[in-house]
C-alpha cells in the first residue's frame, strides 16, 4: 500500500525525468510540481510564490522530497526540507554544474542563479548527480554537499535494434535557440555534413526557428522537429551512426538510448559523453570537423561489429533496474544515513 507522500519537483518533465516519476510511483503517493520560470524577474517571482504555497500545502505530510536540477526551482524546497527536516534529493544533470559564458550557459553564469543552485547542492540531504564528471564540479561549488553518483538507466526492452541499418548519421538535439544549437554541436554536425555528401544526416529536435541559426543546409541534411519517443526509436534504427559533438553533457540519454538500438556513437570527449560510449565506439579527443569526419567514416565501416557491442555495453553499465533499486533504497534509508561516497 502506498502510504507516503513525495513531492517531485522540476521545470520540465522530460522523458528522463518522467521515468523517475514511475519508480517511485511504485512505492509513494507522487506529487509534482512544474516550475514555468524562465530567464526573466517576472515568471520566476510568479513561480516562486507558487512554489511557496505548493510545498506550505504539501510539506507536512510528505515522506520526502525529490528534485531534478539545482537551479531556482530548488532553492525553496531545500530551505524548507531543512525547516521541517524532511529528507531533500536532489538531482543533478549537468547544466547546473556549469558556467559556459561564451555561450551564457549553466546555472552559474548569473549570480543569484548560482546562489540558488549552490545553496541547494550545499544543504540537500543528498546530490544525486548523473555522471561522475559532475561530481567534481559540485564539490567545487558547493564543498558541504552529499554526494552519490547514480547513472540514469535504459530500459533495452524499449530500445531495441531494428531490421536493417542504412547510411544513415543522426543527431537529437531539442531547443531553437542559437544557444541550444551551439551546446549540442549542432552547427558542427551540419560542417561535417558538408564533408561527406555520400551519407545522409538527420537532426531531430530542432524547429523552424532552429534551422534560421544554421543558415543554408547541405543537400544530405534533413531536419525533423520534436517527436514522441515511439518515432524517435525508429530513427535510431535506421541510422548506423548516432554522433554527439557537444560541448558538454552530464550522461547524454540520446547517445544511450542510440546505442541500445545498435548505432555505433561518434563524440567528442566531453563530460559523460566518453562515459557513455566507452569502447564501443569513437571518441574525439580534439575537436574538429576534420577529426569528426575520420571517425564517421570509420565508425560507418564497422556497424555489424561495434552496434552490438554499443547495445551490450548500455545493458551492462547503465541498466533501468539499476537506478530503480538504488533509488528506491535511497528514498527508504535514514535520513542521517547519507553519507559521502
Amino acid at each position: 500500500m502506498k502510504a507516503k507522500n513525495v513531492l517531485f519537483i522540476a521545470h520540465t518533465f522530460s522523458s528522463f525525468v518522467l521515468r523517475d516519476v514511475e519508480i517511485l510511483e511504485k512505492k509513494y503517493h507522487v506529487k509534482q510540481f512544474t516550475y514555468h520560470g524562465k530567464n526573466d524577474i517576472l515568471s520566476n517571482f510568479t513561480s516562486q510564490i507558487a512554489l511557496k504555497f505548493w510545498l506550505l500545502r504539501h510539506i507536512g505530510s510528505a515522506h520526502a522530497i525529490y528534485i531534478w536540477f539545482a537551479d531556482y526551482h530548488a532553492f525553496l524546497p531545500v530551505l524548507f526540507g531543512k525547516i521541517w527536516k524532511k529528507k531533500v534529493i536532489l538531482v543533478e544533470g549537468g547544466y547546473d554544474t556549469a558556467n559556459v559564458p561564451e555561450i551564457h550557459y549553466g546555472s552559474h553564469y548569473k549570480r543569484l542563479r548560482s546562489f540558488c543552485s549552490t545553496y541547494a547542492m550545499n544543504h540537500a540531504t543528498l546530490n544525486l548527480p548523473v555522471s561522475d564528471t559532475l561530481v567534481p564540479e559540485i564539490k567545487e561549488r558547493a564543498p558541504h554537499a552529499v554526494i552519490r553518483r547514480l547513472y540514469t538507466g535504459y530500459d533495452a526492452d524499449v530500445f531495441t535494434p531494428g531490421a536493417k541499418k542504412e547510411k544513415i548519421v543522426l543527431t537529437v538535439a531539442g531547443g531553437n535557440t542559437l544557444q541550444r544549437i551551439r551546446l549540442k554541436g549542432v552547427d558542427i554536425f551540419v560542417q561535417v555534413a558538408q564533408n561527406m555528401p555520400e551519407y545522409r544526416f538527420i537532426i531531430v529536435g530542432i524547429g523552424e526557428k532552429g534551422k534560421n541559426h544554421l543558415g543554408p543546409l547541405p543537400e544530405n541534411v534533413s531536419i525533423i522537429g520534436k517527436m514522441p519517443q515511439e518515432e524517435l526509436i525508429a530513427y535510431y534504427q535506421k541510422a548506423s551512426i548516432y554522433a554527439q559533438f557537444s560541448m558538454r553533457e552530464g550522461l547524454p540519454n540520446v547517445v544511450c538510448e542510440s546505442m541500445l538500438c545498435g548505432c555505433v556513437p561518434v563524440g567528442f570527449d566531453a563530460g559523460g559523453t566518453s562515459i557513455a560510449i566507452g569502447d564501443a565506439g569513437y571518441i574525439i579527443k580534439e575537436k574538429t570537423v576534420e577529426n569528426a569526419v575520420v571517425a564517421i567514416r570509420a565508425a560507418m565501416n564497422c556497424v555489424d561489429e561495434l552496434g552490438p557491442q554499443a547495445r551490450e555495453r548500455i545493458i551492462r553499465k547503465f541498466p533501468q533496474q539499476l537506478r530503480e533499486n538504488t533509488l528506491l533504497q535511497i528514498m527508504e534509508a535514514p535520513k542521517n544515513s547519507m553519507k559521502q561516497s
